[in-house]
């Protein structure tokens, strides 16, 4: 762990296994949606679209057509 990862929320922690136990924690949709169209870590951002309780909100981002969508394998 870093020294500035004590000054981080855990949803940006340097460590993948952290951001997702973040992920999976976390209820707010635009939180979620951050950490779906940003997180580089594919396990992470499958954690975020897991907890969204509105499909909404991967709708949007679809719908969107947002460049900046990494595709999640949810298998």
């Amino acid at each position: 762990m870093a020294l500035k990862d004590l000054f981080k929320s855990k949803r940006n922690h340097s460590n993948p296994d952290v951001r997702k136990t973040a992920a999976e924690k976390i209820v707010d949709e635009k939180i979620l949606q951050e950490i779906i169209l940003k997180d580089d870590n594919e396990a992470v951002r499958a954690a975020a679209v897991s907890n969204l309780s509105s499909a909404s909100v991967l709708l949007d981002l679809v719908r969107n057509d947002e460049p900046e969508v990494m595709i999640v394998d949810l298998k």
